[in-house]
């Protein structure tokens, strides 16, 4: 799957703020849902989390003025249509960093998915 821009949820930004300060861990897991509802800053988890697995570049690989996170899920993880995908801290629970709409791409027994999330940091002016 194709790098795509997510939006920073709200408790993605306290996250960041925390982590510029020690206070926090790492990104460290993707997941993937069946939800279609737009992402929205005010999101907290995915509209209907379906599987999720630690990151292949735990804490993302800056790439210009983004930063990309990137997991495969391997065959059998989850078998159905996929739509959305969440960023997290955590394998289970944790904060939501960012969300973003993918495919939708239809998952089987016998392929792996590989996500690529793009974050956009964009600077701030004075």
């Amino acid at each position: 799957m194709p790098a795509s821009p997510a939006t920073i949820t709200q408790t993605g930004l306290a996250w960041a703020l925390s982590r510029l300060t020690g206070q926090e861990v790492a990104a460290s897991h993707l997941a993937i849902g069946t939800g279609s509802t737009a992402p929205a800053p005010t999101d907290t988890a995915l509209a209907n989390e379906v599987a999720r697995v630690a990151l292949s570049n735990p804490g993302g690989t800056i790439v210009g003025d983004e930063i990309r996170f990137e997991a495969e899920f391997p065959p059998g993880t989850y078998v159905g249509t996929v739509s959305e995908v969440g960023l997290f801290n955590a394998a289970t629970s944790g904060t939501l960093i960012a969300r973003a709409l993918k495919g939708p791409y239809t998952m089987d027994d016998s392929a792996s998915l590989v996500i690529t999330l793009s974050v956009q940091l964009q600077g701030a002016t004075a």
